[in-house]
């Protein structure tokens, strides 16, 4: 985050949770309950998701502006996190407590048990307790073989037997259900509103979509080669391609803007699709050929590229003539 501040950058990202600045302020909120200055509410097809927003009165250790966000979304998440944890402890001990109680036990000594008590915990070790009580029972048990007589001698062994009996954590669960649905953000940028660094962040997705797209539609992992030089040339080449793919789709979009149309019809059946991506384009124009007939390799017949009403629809949109595609000198043949 230095190197791009001092190199006159902005960023915009998620405070790690590692950093004290999280627990100060986990801590400040036990004591100041509905702090929020600002709400936000989402759009219709967010499902009336809210965000509530406030600067921290302390900024980062390294000087930068900490924007805490509580999510309604990120909160109903955290707490059926916790109350899944918790269920689960819960029925570990409860398994336990049934093992504890069986003859063939095995558990004999309190910290075998207290061991096997706190794997049963796991991760709910935060919010779900545990105690541990000795129980005593006497045994009586012939001194010598036969059947038992009126002059049969006992004696009495003493075996303890252990039980677990689980609690919740009342303080620590309540202490994370006020942290429920918080995340601090990060910036340098000291003139944007509260609003305008939450959209800003929420819009990174859109941002890193070409680079997904490198990935996934491209596939340029694994590189195979060497050559470090070679591997940046290769990678200016997509970097190119994502250019060119994002010019295209925009100059789609914009002329489906100025037509006043949210959807075309280029997903299979004839589904309507509201962003077209270059993938699709390109797939709906990849039929378009031409074919001749020739004898001793001189052209006798040419057919030229027929389209098809949606083709000729997406040249339109992306302001190419179709003529381009129809002219003749683009069927001849190689080396006619």
């Amino acid at each position: 985050m230095n190197y791009i501040h001092e190199n006159l950058g902005r960023f915009i990202t998620v405070l790690p949770a590692t950093r004290k600045e999280h627990g100060m302020f986990r801590e400040w909120l036990q004591h100041h309950p509905d702090p929020w200055i600002e709400t936000v509410h989402g759009k219709d097809n967010e499902r009336g998701q809210q965000w509530k927003l406030m600067e921290s009165p302390v900024p980062a250790s390294d000087n930068f502006r900490i924007i805490w966000v509580w999510s309604s979304q990120k909160a109903k998440h955290d707490k059926e996190i916790r109350n899944g944890i918790m269920r689960t402890s819960i029925m570990n001990l409860e398994k336990l407590e049934t093992k504890l109680r069986s003859n063939s036990c095995r558990l004999h000594t309190l910290e075998d048990v207290e061991k096997a008590a706190m794997d049963s915990t796991g991760k709910g070790a935060r919010w779900v307790g545990f105690s541990i009580t000795e129980e005593s029972t006497g045994i009586r048990k012939q001194l010598s073989r036969g059947r038992p007589s009126e002059f049969t001698e006992y004696r009495t062994i003493t075996r303890k037997r252990f039980h677990v009996r689980w609690k919740p954590l009342e303080e620590n669960i309540d202490f994370d259900k006020a942290c429920d649905g918080i995340f601090p953000m990060i910036t340098n940028d000291r003139e944007l509103q509260l609003k305008e660094v939450l959209s800003n962040y929420k819009y990174q997705p859109r941002v890193e979509k070409r680079h997904e797209q490198i990935k996934s539609v491209y596939g340029v992992s694994p590189v195979m080669i060497k050559n470090v030089d070679r591997i940046e040339g290769l990678l200016f080449v997509y970097f190119v391609a994502l250019l060119i793919e994002s010019l295209i789709e925009r100059e789609i979009r914009n002329s489906m803007k100025k037509e006043g149309r949210s959807s075309i019809q280029i997903y299979p059946e004839l589904r309507s699709c509201e962003s077209p991506t270059t993938d699709r384009i390109l797939d709906n124009l990849s039929m378009i050929q031409m074919n001749w007939i020739e004898a001793d390799n001189k052209p006798l017949k040419k057919f030229l590229p027929k389209l098809t009403p949606r083709q000729e629809e997406l040249l339109r949109l992306a302001n190419v003539p179709a003529e381009l595609y129809k002219r003749e000198w683009n069927a001849i043949p190689d080396g006619q």
